[in-house]
């Protein structure tokens, strides 16, 4: 029988997404050219390699939310269903999806404070250890689909993927409250028994796990105790029969949450691992910004992304030498001729950025290093022509600071 779309992964324009994405985006954002983020392989960890992440977790070092329909989208696949029943038999998921307890938030937060990302002990349930593959990966969350470890854009990259992060994972929010509802689940009941588990923190996990305890799941689902997976799929079936008013859907569902609890849970961070809470999660009180903000807020980051100045220089801050070959990084690249360095602005002698060219690369960087204009004489000379897409490479070193606007 044919496979619904929903469930298979989707090609968003040369990157791999979830299946729902076919339809929680807009139709202007299906059409964008966006970032390759040809150095994010997964499948050849660069962090791994050079930065000392766990090879087999490399980023996902992480528990992520993932929202219930998701999880009863994922129980229609064999290996995913697999997953998910695990996830309910260890106590991970709650009626609103797979859900971090305190102790889980407060072990990873910890962690990054003492070894850093990628290094610290806190592993992703969904990843199989025995081939690094992730066992949801055509139902993953937003966090984990936006995510890359090195940006084709540097920075403005980086900002685009968080604008479209934003925007899905309040989607997912909303979507997911919206489902429990549509299936009799009382949303507003749910989130008060959880504040209700806010004076006793020690009782919310196992102690041993520290995933939800058996009495924290017992109270939280209330009568769908012992029937998780009906209730998972019957909102997966929700979301998949309203597949084509999931925009409209979240617009008009409001997302509630569990303000006391959040704020216990805040407390169990130790205060010098409390910098490694962002700032907005400690702003009990921000109102929700509306979707269409949201996706505003993508349309910029978008126009960003693609814009090259009239004018470039190279930056000041930028040292290019022939590729040392002296470390593993720089023989990992040794078919890239040449390696360039982009300094810190407060710190000049620190390596902020490396990256490595080829001599096309390389020349057309040259060009610029007097200033002059992006004009077609400009993008006409020899160097650019051997070039794929100049104006991507343009925009990606500007996007980087190498190439910057002239004083």
């Amino acid at each position: 029988m044919p496979v619904d779309p929903i469930e298979l992964p989707y090609v968003f324009n040369g990157q791999v997404k979830p299946g729902i994405w076919r339809y929680l985006l807009p139709k202007e954002v299906h059409a964008y050219d966006i970032p390759q983020e040809r150095q994010s392989t997964c499948d050849d960890c660069p962090q791994a390699k050079f930065e000392g992440y766990d090879p087999v977790y490399r980023c996902c070092s992480y528990h992520p939310i993932m929202p219930n329909f998701l999880l009863g989208l994922a129980l229609r696949q064999p290996t995913s269903a697999a997953a998910v029943d695990k996830l309910i038999g260890e106590g991970w998921v709650l009626p609103e999806g797979m859900q971090r307890t305190p102790q889980q938030w407060a072990d990873y937060l910890i962690g990054l404070g003492e070894s850093g990302f990628g290094e610290a002990q806190v592993r992703c349930p969904n990843l199989n250890p025995a081939n690094g593959f992730c066992n949801v990966h055509a139902f993953r969350n937003a966090v984990c689909s936006t995510f890359f470890c090195i940006h084709d854009h540097g920075n403005k990259g980086s900002h685009f993927w968080l604008a479209i992060e934003e925007l899905v994972s309040q989607m997912e929010s909303a979507l997911g409250q919206w489902a429990l509802n549509e299936n009799g689940f009382d949303t507003k009941a749910y989130y008060k028994r959880m504040d209700e588990l806010a004076p006793d923190m020690k009782s919310v996990a196992d102690p041993v796990t520290k995933c939800w305890s058996k009495r924290a799941r017992k109270h939280l689902w209330g009568r769908h105790y012992g029937k998780e997976r009906a209730l998972l799929q019957r909102c997966g079936q929700s979301v998949a029969d309203n597949r084509d008013k999931l925009w409209e859907i979240a617009s008009s569902s409001p997302i509630l949450e569990a303000v006391t609890f959040d704020k216990a849970m805040d407390k169990l961070i130790p205060a010098k691992h409390r910098d490694q809470i962002d700032p907005e999660d400690l702003d009990y009180d921000a109102e929700e910004v509306p979707l269409k903000e949201l996706l505003g807020t993508v349309r910029r980051r978008y126009r960003q992304l693609r814009k090259v100045p009239e004018r470039l220089r190279l930056s000041p801050r930028v040292k290019i030498e022939k590729n040392p070959r002296d470390d593993a990084e720089s023989r990992a690249n040794a078919h890239k001729p040449f390696r360039v360095d982009l300094f810190c602005r407060t710190k000049g002698e620190t390596v902020d950025t490396t990256e490595f060219l080829s001599e096309a690369e390389v020349a057309v960087l040259n060009l610029f290093r007097r200033g002059r204009s992006v004009s077609e004489r400009t993008l006409g000379l020899p160097p650019f022509k051997k070039l794929t897409r100049p104006m991507e490479f343009l925009a990606e070193q500007v996007g980087k600071r190498t190439l910057i606007q002239p004083d």
